[in-house]
């Protein structure tokens, strides 16, 4: 197949969902399909990666507005969107085109295109908008913005030979765009994924990485990636404290964004030594460092964590890692943590029962490996790279036939 993926950011700008599209691209080159990207230019002043032979990137000017206010990412997105536009309708047509939601206007691009010369797409709904919108305030759900958005997405939905979301849950978000609901045919499932080969679990004597942060035995709760605004760390520091004696309980921060600096005072406000910071990581130590924990984080704010899956709950599988879901009840992250009993799942906020739950798993070490070797488990038999790479060349190849 000759296939088109639509994404308004990639390498080398590194972003999660361009890091995992260009892994895809590479399964599926490697199973015989050409892929062509059409995205921004980067704003990274990095060397664009070399790609792998059936892989070319079609890159389009962005004026690069400053990302972190909305009017500004929507130009960014519109005038890209456009020009993407422009370069379809004077292409040889792919077998099939992939478009995420990265972007409020690639799906729109994909539609228009469509209807005009009878391109095939697949729509890939990583981030629900306007759903996101309005649960961070940006939009009124009663307003003009939201209803338009919502117009916009029946169509664009509706008119995709089919529709991908990264769990279970999150067909419920989509399904009032579709006309079948939550069991329409054309709505798929596919989890992101972690390679088993790059991220493993890594005994604790042998973890070099481990020792060199002075980590030894301890009990570790680890936390590795963006500390952003929708990341509820402050509970965790506050579990820390209560657990302030508990002389063999770590917390590990590995990362940066804008909440890191509050954490970081309130750390320093609270005496603790039980909280560690820590820089982003190489590439290269990232099997190392991913593998360190005993539990590792994954959250999300109240307001978002019903929209999502955070990315980073597959590496720690990988690595073999117990699961702390710093989630509502009901979200992805939090019943996959127990429906697979390999973590524990802790509402935003409520540190009394977060450091109650680790204080079980720090006296019982035998449930926790439990927990331990069943996320790696529940990982090699769902969520691996080649699984989830098939089951995307399977419904591309789908709707590239109807």
């Amino acid at each position: 197949m000759r296939i088109a993926v639509l994404t308004h950011d990639m390498h080398p700008d590194v972003f999660t969902n361009s890091r995992l599209l260009l892994d895809a691209a590479v399964g599926f080159a490697e199973r015989g399909n050409s892929v062509t990207f059409y995205s921004a230019t980067p704003s990274s002043k990095e060397d664009p990666p070399e790609l792998a032979e059936g892989i070319q990137i079609k890159r389009h000017w962005s004026p690069r507005f400053d990302r972190r206010g909305i009017k500004g990412r929507l130009v960014n997105s519109a005038i890209v969107a456009f020009l993407i536009f422009l370069r379809l309708m004077f292409t040889r047509k792919p077998d099939v085109i992939l478009a995420d939601t990265t972007s409020p206007f690639l799906g729109s691009c994909a539609w228009t295109i469509s209807k005009i010369r009878g391109h095939k797409y697949v729509y890939l709904a990583t981030e629900l908008y306007p759903d996101a919108a309005v649960a961070l305030g940006a939009i009124k759900p009663s307003g003009f913005i939201n209803k338009l958005w919502d117009f916009v997405n029946r169509r664009v939905y509706g008119q995709a030979g089919r529709v991908i979301v990264i769990g279970p849950r999150l067909r419920e978000q989509v399904a009032r765009h579709l006309k079948g609901g939550v069991e329409d045919p054309k709505l798929k499932v596919i989890h992101n994924w972690a390679d088993p080969e790059e991220i493993k679990p890594v005994a604790k004597p042998d973890n070099w990485w481990r020792t060199e942060q002075g980590l030894g035995d301890k009990f570790v709760v680890l936390y590795s990636g963006n500390m952003g605004l929708s990341h509820d760390l402050g509970t965790l520091v506050e579990a820390a404290d209560l657990l302030r004696n508990r002389d063999e309980f770590r917390v590990v921060l590995v990362g940066e964004g804008p909440s890191k600096q509050a954490l970081v005072d309130s750390v320093r406000e609270r005496t603790l030594t039980n909280v560690i910071f820590l820089p982003y990581q190489p590439v290269d130590v990232l099997p190392y460092s991913l593998s360190s924990g005993d539990l590792s984080v994954v959250t999300l704010s109240s307001q978002m964590d019903h929209l999502t899956i955070p990315s980073k709950l597959y590496p720690a599988m990988a690595a073999g890692q117990a699961i702390l879901a710093l989630m509502g009840p009901g979200t992805e992250v939090g019943e996959m943590t127990l429906e697979h009993d390999m973590g524990v799942r802790v509402t935003q906020g409520d540190a009394v029962d977060m450091a109650a739950q680790l204080e079980k798993l720090i006296d019982d070490p035998g449930q926790l490996q439990g927990m331990k070797v069943r996320a790696r488990r529940a990982f090699e038999e769902n969520y691996t790279r080649d699984k989830s790479i098939n089951r995307y060349l399977t419904v591309l190849a789908e709707a590239a036939r109807n």
